[in-house]
């Protein structure tokens, strides 16, 4: 949560009367003074509301949150512009759909390192190029998100579900996706080294081209998965199913198959 600005100031006017001020006069303080601002037919004014908005915890950044729909380009692209780490998250976990649009509208990288973000509903979420190394996603149900190049080095995706999830060109080294739900994900060309993948279920997943060397798949369900092309160098598929997967072209260096042999 953020500091919770929403209280009278020293140097807050307290408005009276029947009759609104003018927008421009430094008459209304606080909170209300933003949200009086951010009614104005001059753009300056909403735009320095906005601004100004960041300074009122929670109720600013809800403030911040409905300007994305404003009907001014400029006042949605101030409000996309001003979501620090604190206000992604707190966007994220309370309205994906929201995140989307201020994805949609965002020209940087979303920043989530280190976020606790686990057994959040996060299904759909647009989650390209974001950066979520060390961050808590275990339980969490990311189910038809778009992970395409996201760094998750070292994230806890344990027990998490990403079924028709896209991380194409991910970074996964060394994550923990213990009996993670991957059935029918894209993992093409992205990079699993050393990851754990124990008990996962990979059903039809797309792992061409993937960097799986030291991953664990011990009994992981491959059935039908797509690893051509992969680098299994001593990779562990020890009890894993492996039932018509399609491995053309992949690197078996050191791997370990699911009957314990090591292959040369």
């Amino acid at each position: 949560m953020l500091e919770n600005s929403n209280q009278p100031q020293e140097d807050d006017v307290v408005l009276g009367g029947q009759t609104p001020p003018p927008l421009d006069a430094a008459v209304l303080g606080g909170v209300e003074g933003v949200k009086h601002r951010l009614k104005s037919d001059v753009i300056d004014h909403r735009v320095g509301a906005l601004e100004e908005a960041l300074g009122y915890g929670d109720a600013g950044l809800e403030l911040i949150i409905q300007a994305l729909d404003d009907q001014v380009e400029e006042v949605r692209n101030l409000a996309a512009l001003l979501f620090g780490q604190t206000a992604q998250i707190y966007l994220l976990k309370n309205n994906v759909g929201l995140w989307n649009k201020w994805r949609a509208r965002n020209f940087f990288e979303a920043d989530l390192r280190e976020a606790n973000l686990s057994g959040i509903n996060l299904s759909g979420a647009d989650l390209r190029r974001a950066k979520l190394s060390d961050a808590n996603l275990s339980g969490a149900d990311l189910s038809f998100a778009n992970l395409h190049s996201a760094n998750l080095k070292g994230a806890n995706l344990q027990g998490a579900d990403l079924r028709k999830a896209k991380l194409i060109e991910a970074n996964l080294w060394g994550v923990n996706l213990t009996s993670a739900k991957l059935s029918e994900a894209t993992f093409w060309k992205a990079d699993l080294r050393k990851a754990k993948l124990i008990n996962a279920d990979l059903t039809l997943a797309d792992l061409c081209e993937a960097k799986l060397s030291e991953a664990n798949f011990t009994f992981a369900n491959l059935s039908e998965a797509d690893l051509q092309k992969a680098n299994l160098s001593k990779t562990c598929f020890w009890k894993a199913n492996l039932w018509k997967v399609e491995l053309r072209g992949a690197n078996f260096q050191g791997t370990t198959m699911p009957d314990g042999k090591i292959l040369d």
